[in-house]
Parts: structure tokens; C-alpha cells; sequence
């Protein structure tokens, strides 16, 4: 499997996040027109750890979780429930070994419309390939 589909079963599986979001979690971007709020998920870089010899078995992965809502409240809310189900995460997801999964913080992102909410939260992680 895909880190992306392991992400999203890892996100959708959790009762905390869909209570808040149902089924509206979406790779890269959610077309116009999608319910709120939401998460979108963005894989920003790979990092594959290397030996002297050859590529080694560890991959480091930056992932962005956008959470896009109409209310402060409820960007803060989601935020929570999605910085509790994976920061220090471990274990087998959808074909995927996760060493672990770090937080590194967020960035309330300025809206460009005036009835949306954003925060984007950072995550590192690390799997085994």
C-alpha cells in the first residue's frame, strides 16, 4: 500500500476525528464545492535514510494535515483529535511499518475567504521500506 492510503485509514479509523469531520478527509486537495470542515492531507518530501553501502531501511517522510473549517473552534478542535491519533504513532497501517510519528508544530494559515479557518500541522514519518 500507498503511505497516502495508510494516512487516510490511519486518520478515517479514528471515531475522535470522524465525529468531527465524517468522511471528509481528501489527498492534496478537496474540490470546490466540499463539505467543511475537513482535512486535506499533502505528502511534502521523502527522506530515505542511506548506509555507506547502499540506500538502508528507513524512510523519513514530511506530511502537512490542513484542517479547513468554518469555525476557530473547530479547527482547534480537529487539530487536537488528529495531533492525538499521530504523534507517536507506531505500527503496521494498510501495508505500511511505521517506526514512528512526530509532531513539529502548526501554522495558522491566513484565509483567503473570509468564512474559512485553516491550520496547517506538520508531521515527520518514519517508516521502514
Amino acid at each position: 500500500m500507498s503511505i497516502g492510503t495508510s494516512i487516510y485509514n490511519i486518520l478515517f479509523t479514528d471515531s475522535g476525528i470522524t465525529s468531527l469531520v465524517a468522511n471528509q478527509i481528501y489527498p492534496n486537495y478537496a474540490t470546490q464545492g466540499k463539505q467543511m470542515p475537513m482535512i486535506v492531507y499533502v505528502i511534502l518530501s521523502s527522506d530515505p535514510e542511506d548506509t555507506k553501502d547502499l540506500t538502508g531501511d528507513i524512510e523519513d517522510i514530511r506530511v502537512q494535515i490542513n484542517v479547513l473549517a468554518r469555525t476557530y473552534a473547530s479547527i482547534e478542535a480537529i487539530s487536537d483529535a488528529v495531533k492525538t491519533r499521530l504523534n507517536r504513532f507506531s505500527g503496521f497501517n494498510s501495508g505500511v511499518t511505521f517506526q514512528t510519528i512526530t509532531y513539529n508544530g502548526y501554522l495558522d494559515v491566513p484565509a483567503e475567504l473570509d468564512d474559512i479557518y485553516q491550520r496547517a500541522i506538520d508531521f515527520k514519518f518514519r517508516r521502514y521500506i
